[in-house]
């Protein structure tokens, strides 16, 4: 993630930050630690990556395809911070945007990312499934119950300001918690004229999940989650199901980032997103 992105990001956060005690930044480091949590009943497990502003100077970090640097187990800064929600693209994990981590962390913020079950880099058979987001959504309400009920993480975060990112479908997550709804009416002409080798959606194998996508029953059903103050989408997916109806219940502060170097792009819908936000973003 560049710079310029890690910036960007970071002012748009600081908004749920303006009563932070000023706390001179040099001297805060990203703590670091991880979160396991099994249900027998419901047979869910969600883990969880949490960074939080700490003291300790940071040491190596190793989880095999990410390395990073971070205080693991430090000693966190006393007090309640804002905390941001990350949901990681496809093929991701909860350590993929750990450099975005690591900085809100060292500008005093509490970060909480779930590994997203069936759509990671171990698995992704979701790929253009309504599950994949709203099963994510789901899981962004669920990391949110964790990380506001845990013993040692709960007392460090702010329940009045929190925000939440996500990237990739991620970001269309990311817009269903702010108060979007999935709406099908788009999809049947989308692919109309378009060559299915210059648009991902619309090969064969894609369209097929994707009618299978719009027929989903409650597609339209509200994942809102009140809690979040704040939200940002980086170079989301899945704009063939909003329209500037469904996409009006947003009411809180929203950032809309694309990323045209992303090999990618053409599942990023950022632009069609702009175009249907009834307030910009």
């Amino acid at each position: 993630m560049s710079r310029r992105l890690l910036f960007s990001l970071y002012l748009f956060f600081i908004c749920l930050a303006l009563c932070f005690p000023a706390v001179a930044a040099p001297t805060l480091q990203p703590g670091f630690r991880t979160l396991g949590i099994w249900n027998p009943d419901t047979s869910v497990r969600m883990d969880l990556a949490v960074w939080y502003p700490a003291r300790r100077s940071p040491s190596r970090v190793d989880y095999g395809d990410w390395v990073f640097s971070a205080s693991r187990g430090a000693a966190p800064v006393e007090g309640q911070h804002p905390l941001v929600v990350l949901s990681h693209d496809s093929a991701g994990s909860r350590f993929s945007l750990h450099a975005l981590a690591s900085q809100l962390a060292r500008n005093g913020f509490v970060v909480v990312a779930p590994t997203h079950a069936h759509d990671n880099v171990d698995s992704m058979d979701t790929l253009f499934t309504a599950p994949q987001v709203t099963r994510r959504a789901r899981q962004i309400n669920l990391a949110l119950d964790i990380a506001l009920s845990h013993p040692d993480v709960a007392p460090l975060i702010d329940p009045q300001r929190i925000g939440g990112l996500g990237v990739g479908p991620g970001g269309t997550a990311a817009l269903l918690i702010a108060g979007a709804r999935l709406d099908s009416t788009v999809w049947p002409l989308y692919c109309a004229g378009k060559d299915e080798d210059a648009d991902p959606y619309c090969t064969p194998w894609a369209r097929q999940r994707m009618n299978v996508f719009a027929a989903a029953p409650d597609l339209s059903a509200s994942y809102r989650d009140r809690r979040v103050r704040a939200a940002s989408a980086v170079a989301p997916s899945y704009a063939m199901f909003f329209t500037p109806t469904s996409l009006s219940r947003i009411r809180i502060p929203l950032q809309l980032l694309r990323a045209e170097k992303n090999r990618l792009y053409t599942l990023q819908h950022a632009e069609r997103l702009l175009g249907s936000l009834p307030q910009p973003p």
